[in-house]
């Protein structure tokens, strides 16, 4: 998913596969990788680089439309019993691990 919205940046702005290489300063074989998806989690460096070799935000590769863009839950003030405060303390991590961020 990641490639494919690098690569329809690219033939909005008619830019190549080598000619992005150039800009970013990536390895080709590096950019292929991220474009055909072998490479689906590429570090925040390489992706700030394709961004803004091709003019644009990281986040405009990584966000949709319909994707909700920030999550936030507040417990102050409410009557939480321990399990559920444990609960509501494993599922943050849960959604940590997901983006990566242990």
């Amino acid at each position: 998913m990641l490639g494919t919205k690098i690569r329809a940046v690219m033939k909005q702005k008619r830019i190549k596969n080598q000619e992005l290489a150039a800009l970013s300063g990536i390895p080709i074989g590096t950019l292929n990788k991220i474009l055909y998806g072998e490479t689906t989690d590429p570090g925040i460096n390489t992706m700030y680089a394709i961004a803004k070799a091709l003019n644009c935000k990281v986040d405009d590769f990584i966000t949709d439309e319909n994707e909700v863009q920030t999550i936030a839950a507040h417990h102050d003030g409410e009557d939480w019993t321990r399990d559920e405060l444990d609960e509501i303390e494993r599922f943050k991590e849960y959604v940590k691990s997901k983006k990566g961020e242990r």
